[in-house]
């Protein structure tokens, strides 16, 4: 009797989903007017962007030191972390060609 084969499918490991392509992340400070106006304006940014981009707004009054807030110059900032290398865009985040090109977004 030779060795058969289990007529049982084999069960795939889990691959671990790749992160976007495409990551961002907005540093607020606090909720101002100029905040939610960031925020507005930085959603038009990714409305810019084809799909598979994460956003992750943060609110440097409210971080429990989680918050990746190495090189922040002013808030608010918008920070492309991946694809690298790292761009960042501090200020007035309304004129939404700059800022795509100031990340080299596409």
């Amino acid at each position: 009797m030779g060795r058969g084969r289990s007529l049982t499918p084999r069960r795939r490991r889990a691959e671990p989903e790749a992160p976007p392509p495409i990551e961002l992340t907005l540093i607020i400070d606090g909720a101002s007017e100029r905040s939610a106006q960031a925020i507005i304006h930085t959603h038009r940014v990714c409305a810019h962007l084809a799909a598979g981009h994460a956003l992750r707004v943060v609110d440097i009054r409210e971080d429990d030191g989680d918050a990746p807030v190495d090189g922040m110059v002013a808030a608010p900032m918008l920070v492309r972390r991946r694809p690298l290398p790292v761009r960042r865009v501090a200020g007035d985040l309304s004129a939404t060609d700059r800022v795509l090109a100031a990340l080299d977004l596409p």
